[in-house]
């Protein structure tokens, strides 16, 4: 996903400053800054200051970019590509799908973050809508 966000990115060209958190071994972009590993309060900071955040399908990433209402792209870790030990992701990314964008490939993971990048001046409002919808179909499961 980091690869694939590092050239959806780079094609924006512009302005766009961009932190990657890649993982202990994983592959560092070319742009940007990354780490392999964030502390909590870091990663809070960072995410409080996103226009953008992208994340795996994991529910913690997922409700922790909503409640800051922000705008959030996931891309689901699939088992077949060694990410994880099963698909589980993609059940998550089902349920939350409407209230954040899901990418299944590269060409959509693309055209989201192109989308996000031209609207970042307006997501605010959107997000908030999808914040709310978000939230209400999470409660039912809490």
């Amino acid at each position: 996903m980091v690869r694939f966000a590092e050239v959806a990115i780079k094609r924006l060209g512009g302005d766009a400053a961009v932190t990657y958190q890649v993982g202990v071994g994983g592959y560092r972009p070319t742009s940007g800054d990354s780490y392999e590993v964030v502390s909590r309060p870091d990663y809070q900071t960072l995410l409080e200051k996103c226009d953008l955040f992208i994340t795996h399908a994991g529910v913690g990433g997922i409700v922790s970019g909503v409640s800051l209402g922000k705008p959030v792209i996931i891309m689901p870790r699939l088992a077949s590509f060694g990410e994880h030990r099963n698909d589980h992701q993609l059940a998550t990314a089902s349920a939350v799908s409407g209230a954040v964008m899901v990418a299944n490939t590269e060409q959509e993971l693309g055209e989201f973050i192109s989308a996000a990048y031209s609207n970042r001046h307006s997501s605010a409002v959107s997000a908030s809508a999808l914040n709310r919808s978000f939230m209400e179909r999470l409660s039912c499961y809490m």
